[in-house]
């Protein structure tokens, strides 16, 4: 196997993780190249709802193969991550600026 099949073996690995927010939320993460440097491409992927926000794997390897870094979350009350009582679907755009310093 070539380099870059072993390169798109180890991105397609996703990490997760909790992200502490105010008021002793909790924002649960996933990210494809948390520990990969090089990652050219972000995609934040917002799913439906209800659901958890694990990014679709077989789309991984083809995006790892481009350098594409997959990032999603669990929306509020699913998942991994706390409730935040009053909050609506327009939030979700919202939750991209807790996620933004975790990606450098």
């Amino acid at each position: 196997m070539g380099g870059a099949g072993v390169q798109a073996l180890l991105i397609t690995a996703v990490n997760q993780r909790d992200l502490e927010l105010s008021a002793g939320r909790r924002l649960h993460i996933y990210d494809t190249g948390a520990d990969i440097a090089g990652a050219g491409l972000a995609i934040f992927w917002h799913h439906g709802t209800p659901n958890l926000g694990e990014p679709p794997e077989p789309l991984l390897p083809a995006a790892a193969q481009r350098g594409i870094r997959w990032v999603s979350y669990d929306r509020p009350g699913y998942g991994g991550s706390t409730a935040h009582p009053g909050r609506d679907v327009a939030a979700a755009p919202g939750r991209r600026t807790h996620l933004r310093p975790q990606l450098r």
